[in-house]
């Protein structure tokens, strides 16, 4: 597979993680419950966003002949913190803002290690 295809992997599974983490505190935060109508939908979202996302970036690092430094380390952090988040929201609806800011300060901070690759 080309690198264009494994970053558009990527890119697509980090949009939809992170489209239903939003949609799962925006509905925690508005009706107080953690149970709605498309929780499901929202899970599979979530899941297979998180699939696509760890393929795509392994592609990447496959593709551009990177070894494992420490910034990956973080990268990889991360992806294991979106994919926990989902219970804290669904647990903790009080959170919803502090979460919802979080993920943005979340993304930024992979983007900004995926682009300047640190250490």
């Amino acid at each position: 597979m080309s690198y264009v295809f494994y970053k558009v992997m990527h890119l697509t599974g980090i949009m939809m993680t992170m489209t239903a983490l939003g949609a799962a505190i925006l509905q925690t935060m508005n009706s107080g419950e953690n149970r709605f109508p498309h929780k499901k939908l929202v899970g599979l979202l979530h899941g297979f966003g998180l699939l696509l996302a760890l393929v795509g970036g392994f592609g990447l690092i496959a593709r551009l002949g990177l070894d494992f430094h420490g910034w990956l380390w973080l990268k990889s952090l991360i992806w294991l913190i979106l994919g926990a988040i989902i219970t804290l929201i669904y647990k903790k609806r009080q959170w919803g803002l502090p979460l919802w800011l979080g993920l943005i300060a979340i993304g930024g901070f992979a983007a900004w290690l995926a682009n300047t690759k640190p250490f």
